[in-house]
C-alpha cells in the first residue's frame, strides 16, 4: 500500500535510481556497515546494452562530489559492468552483488565510458550515522551470524531503566534509518522519536537483507526469516540495562501485524499494540483495500464492476489456487489492465516477491490471535483508507472470546494511516502523504501502558 493476570508467572529470557550506501565496526564481532560509495545508478536499457556488446549493467547517471567514486575516477554517464571481476546482467543483480561489501572494503570495478573499459578501484567510505540532540540513538545488532540484524535503539537521556516498545513496521523491503535530515517526517521516524520523547526505549530493526542486515535478495523476504529476526531484536531489546524488563512491549503496524501474535508469545513481550492491523483473509482485505481507492476516484458504475470482477478474478488465481501472476494473466488476458498495476516484472507486488504474499495469504491470523496471552492494544485510524475498520475490530473480539477483558480496541479519530490528521478517509486519500503526524496516537498508547502499572520511567506509580 505499522495482562499481566495470565503473564506474571513467566520469566523474562535473556539472552530507479539507487543511492548506494553500503561504516566499519570496532569490533570484529559486530555487524559491520555498508559503506558508501557515491554514485546514482540506473537500470541499462536492452538496445543499449546490446548497441555496447554487453549483456548488461547499470547507468551511471551522478557522482556526488566528494564521494570515493569521485576520488575514483567514475564519472556521469558511465556504464558498471562488474565489480570485483563479476558481471552482472541488470540493477538489481548489480545491487546483489554490492549487498555483502562493507566500509572499507575495496571494490575492483569495470566501467564503460565512450564504449571504452575504464578499470577502477573504490575504497568504501563510512556513512553519517542517524543522531538526536535530545536522546540517545544506539546503532547495535541482534541474531546469530549470518542472521543478524540491524537495530537502531532510540533512548531518553534520563536516569533509571524505561519501558521499551519494538517496532514491527509493515513488511516491505526498505531500511529503518533515518539519517537523511528530509526523512525527519516520515510516519515511523516521528513514531519513534515521540515515543522516545515520552519516556520510552524503542527499537527499529532492518529486516534481513535490508539496510546493514546480513541476509538475502530483500525483495524476497521469507516469513520464517523475518519471525527469527524480530524475535531475535525483541530478546536484545530486554536484556539491555536501560530497559525495564518488566515492561517491554511490541508495536506492529499494517502488514506487520502478521508477526504479532506469534511475536507476543515471547518471554520478554508483556503486551502489543496494533495500528492498521491485517487480520481477515486476504482476499477480503485487498478487495477491500482497492475498493475503497476506487470509489475515491469517482470512477463510473461500470467501471467500478469491472475492476471488482477483474480483482476477484486475480485474487482466486493467486490466493486460492496458488497460481503465478503469469499464469493468471495467460489464462485470461482481458484483465492484463489489473494485473499492470498490482505487479511489476512481472513477478514483484508492493516491491516483494509474489511468493511472499502468497505465504501471507495461507496465515490463519484469527486463529493465531485466538492463542495470545498477553494484553492487546488494537488502534485503528478512523481516516483510514488503507487498512480497514474490520480487521482491527477482528483481533479485538477473537482475544477477547478466549480471554475476556484482554484485549482492547480504540478509534484514533481523525486520524490515517500514515498518522496524519485527517478529516476522514477521503482527504488521506486526497491529499497523499502530508508529513504531519498526529500526538493522540502516542496518548493511546501512553494510557494504555500506564494502565499495565508503569510510568514514563519505568518505576510502579505511586499510590
Amino acid at each position: 500500500m505499522l495482562h499481566f493476570p495470565i503473564r506474571n508467572s513467566r520469566t523474562v529470557r535473556f539472552t530507479a535510481c539507487v543511492l548506494l550506501l553500503f561504516a566499519a565496526s570496532t569490533r570484529a564481532d559486530e555487524l559491520k556497515r555498508r559503506g558508501r560509495m557515491g554514485v546514482q545508478l540506473a537500470p541499462l536499457e536492452a538496445d543499449r546494452a546490446k548497441e555496447l556488446g554487453i549483456a548488461g549493467g547499470m547507468r551511471v547517471p551522478g557522482v556526488m562530489p566528494g564521494t570515493p567514486a569521485e576520488q575514483a575516477g567514475v564519472k556521469s554517464g558511465d556504464i558498471m559492468v562488474a565489480i570485483d571481476g563479476q558481471r552482472f546482467s541488470d540493477i538489481q543483480s548489480g545491487l546483489n552483488l554490492l549487498r555483502g561489501r562493507r566500509a572499507g572494503d575495496t571494490l575492483k570495478v569495470e566501467l564503460l565510458r565512450d564504449g571504452k573499459p575504464v578499470n577502477v578501484g573504490i575504497t568504501l567510505a563510512d556513512r553519517p550515522k542517524e543522531t538526536s540532540d535530545e536522546f540517545d540513538i544506539i546503532y547495535a545488532s541482534a541474531g546469530k551470524p549470518g542472521q543478524r540484524v540491524r537495530t537502531y535503539i532510540s533512548k531518553p537521556r534520563a536516569a533509571g531503566k524505561h519501558p521499551a516498545i519494538l517496532f514491527v513496521q509493515s513488511l516491505n523491503p526498505s531500511p529503518m534509518e533515518f539519517a537523511d535530515p528530509r526523512m525527519a517526517v516520515h510516519p515511523y521516524k516521528q513514531l519513534s522519536d515521540r515515543l522516545t520523547r515520552a519516556g520510552f526505549v524503542t527499537m527499529r530493526v532492518d529486516r534481513p537483507g535490508n539496510g546493514d542486515s546480513e541476509g538475502g535478495d530483500p525483495r524476497k523476504p521469507k516469513l520464517a526469516d523475518d519471525l527469527t529476526a524480530f524475535n531475535a531484536a525483541l530478546t536484545a531489546l530486554a536484556a539491555r540495562p536501560e530497559v525495564d524488563p518488566a515492561h517491554v512491549y511490541v508495536f506492529a503496524m499494517s502488514m506487520g501485524s502478521a508477526l504479532a501474535p506469534r511475536l507476543a508469545a515471547h518471554d520478554a513481550a508483556k503486551g502489543v499494540i496494533t495500528y492498521a492491523a491485517i487480520a481477515r483473509p486476504w482476499p477480503e482485505h485487498l478487495m477491500e483495500s482497492m475498493q475503497t481507492r476506487w470509489k475515491f476516484e469517482l470512477i463510473e458504475e461500470d467501471e467500478f464492476k469491472q475492476r471488482s470482477a477483474h480483482a476477484k478474478q486475480f485474487l482466486d488465481g493467486f490466493f486460492v489456487a496458488g497460481q503465478t501472476p503469469q499464469a493468471i494473466l495467460a489464462a485470461h488476458p482481458e484483465i492484463a489492465d489489473f494485473v499492470g498495476q498490482l505487479v511489476q516484472d512481472e513477478e514483484y507486488m508492493m516491491g516483494s516477491h509474489y511468493t511472499f504474499f502468497q505465504e501471507m495469504g495461507k496465515l490463519d491470523l484469527a486463529a493465531q490471535w485466538a492463542n495470545v496471552r498477553v494484553p492487546v492494544l488494537v488502534l485503528w485510524g478512523g481516516s483510514d483508507f488503507v487498512a480497514g475498520k474490520g480487521c482491527s475490530a477482528l483481533i479485538a473480539k477473537t482475544v477477547n472470546a478466549k480471554h475476556p477483558g484482554l484485549a482492547t480496541f480504540k478509534v484514533v479519530e481523525g486520524t490515517d494511516h500514515n498518522f496524519a490528521p485527517m478529516e476522514d478517509a477521503e482527504e488521506s486519500f486526497l491529499a497523499g502523504f502530508t508529513g504531519e503526524f498526529n500526538p493522540a496516537v502516542i496518548q493511546q498508547i501512553e494510557a494504555w501502558i500506564a494502565e499495565r502499572g508503569t510510568t514514563k520511567n519505568g518505576s510502579a506509580p505511586r499510590s
